[in-house]
Order: C-alpha cells, then structure tokens, then sequence
C-alpha cells in the first residue's frame, strides 16, 4: 500500500522549525510493509496545501498530513482539505464543547475561535488528541485521509492509539540488519547484490562506518511468508559475508512494537 506525507507549515519551509514528523511516520510506516510514496513540505499557503493534496491523492492510497489545526489566521489545512475533495464543512458541538474543555482542565487560556477546530469536514472521523486539538478521518473515493496536528508528540500518539490499528492489517515488513567484519562498503555491496537479483522486491542498502551495516527490508502477505522469507534472506547474507551480528527486526499484524524472530550473534548457531 502507497503512503504519502504531507508536512504542512511555512515555519518548515523557511527553515525556522526542523521536521521530525516525516522522518519518524516514513521509518514506521516503512517497518509495517507500505511503501511511502513521497514526503511533502509545503507552506501554510492556500494553493501549495492543495496541489500537494490532489498530487498525493492521485499517487497513493493513504495520505497522513501534519500542521495546520491550530486557532491562527494560517491554520487552513481543514479548509484545504475540503475544497481538495469538494467538501462541505460543519460544526460539531460536541467536538467544540470537548476542545473548550481540554483548556479548561489543562488551566489554559480558552482561544476565542477555539470552534475552528470543530470545524469537521461532512463524514469525517474524529482522531482524538492527546491535547487539545483533534484530528481528522476521511475516507474519499476509495482513499484513507488522516489530518493530524503538527506536535510531535500529538502525531506519535494519534498515530499509535487510532492509525497503526488502520494500516497493519494490509501488510507485514521485517528487517534483517549486519555488521560485516574486514569489508569496505563496496566490497559488501558487491556480496550482497546477489541477493537484490535474487528478491526484488527487497530493499537492500549498505552504511558506511567501522563496521559495515547492512540493512535489508522486505514484505510478504503473511506472516508466515515473512518468517520464511526473512530466514531465507538472513541466510544469504550469512553466506555471502563475513557477519560480526545479525539481527532480524518484524512488524506485523497485531504488534504495535518491533519484535525479534531470532539474534544471532558472530558464528553462533
């Protein structure tokens, strides 16, 4: 499944606030076995949020968008999403009422047009935060849209607790990581290439440095083709290189952390 991510922020564009929410949203969404598509940052401009949107709606299945919920007058990430797909949007007092009631208990200011963000796109889900502003589920034309506000922390939480659930059930990933003894980076490329000949659907990439890394990603349907898969591919690097460790990371159906099939350490059997 194709995953695209819209970072949302002029603050990003011109370098004011570094990003850390595509880095972090791409690494676990490539973990679970989805191909993340593309990372987009655009400024709180009108036009830029919509001909981002349109781009990713038509080359992914999945699109997650973080910033732009908050109270300001360039907060419009709501509003661009709803004349990106030609919908209405309507005031859920409820939401409201629950925004209101965040700041109350958390001994903060109330914003004036705290409302905005009850501002719901017709037919749209509610992603509750952590804090105080909500985010946004839509479901349009066959595509799953999630809107998320652009705190770190609110992004890590609405993701574990409402989209992992949502995205796991379609795919399953692992992870086969080496440190190589006594091999440059090259020489190490070179053992390896075999094995993306051999499986192309595996992503393999070297890392430079003393020693030499390997990481290896795959997917599978299942489970059980992973695990196959996974021993299978493990065993080749094994063959190929000289392996100080080896380790193979899985994410799949139902685990909301990395667990591990087997560790092997140096020549340990």
């Amino acid at each position: 499944m194709r995953v695209s991510i819209l970072l949302i922020g002029s603050e990003l564009t011109k370098g004011i606030v570094r990003d850390v929410n595509g880095a972090w949203l791409a690494e676990v969404i490539t973990s679970m076995g989805h191909e993340v598509e593309r990372i987009l940052v655009v400024p709180d401009r009108e036009e830029a949020i919509i001909d981002a949107l349109n781009y990713a709606l038509r080359n992914s299945d999945v699109v997650i968008t973080t910033g732009g919920l908050g109270f300001t007058e360039d907060d419009i990430t709501l509003e661009c999403v709803c004349k990106a797909l030609g919908l209405s949007q309507k005031l859920c007092p409820e939401v409201a009422e629950e925004v209101r009631d965040r700041y109350v208990r958390l001994g903060l200011r109330v914003p004036k047009n705290y409302t905005k963000a009850a501002m719901l796109p017709e037919g749209s889900r509610v992603i509750r935060p952590a804090g105080t502003v909500p985010g946004v589920h839509i479901t349009f034309g066959g595509k799953e849209i999630f809107v998320l506000p652009g705190y770190p922390a609110e992004v890590r939480h609405m993701f574990e607790t409402y989209i992992r659930s949502r995205l796991e059930e379609r795919g399953v990933a692992a992870v086969v990581e080496a440190e190589v003894e006594g091999m440059t980076e090259e020489e190490v490329e070179e053992a390896v290439r075999g094995l993306a000949r051999d499986y192309p659907g595996a992503y393999v990439k070297t890392h430079a440095g003393k020693p030499v890394r390997v990481t290896i990603l795959m997917r599978a349907g299942s489970r059980e083709e992973l695990e196959r898969l996974a021993r299978e591919v493990a065993d080749g690097v094994r063959m190929r290189l000289p392996i100080a460790s080896l380790t193979i990371r899985n994410v799949g159906r139902g685990c909301h952390e990395s667990s591990r099939f087997y560790s092997l350490i140096g020549d340990d059997t």
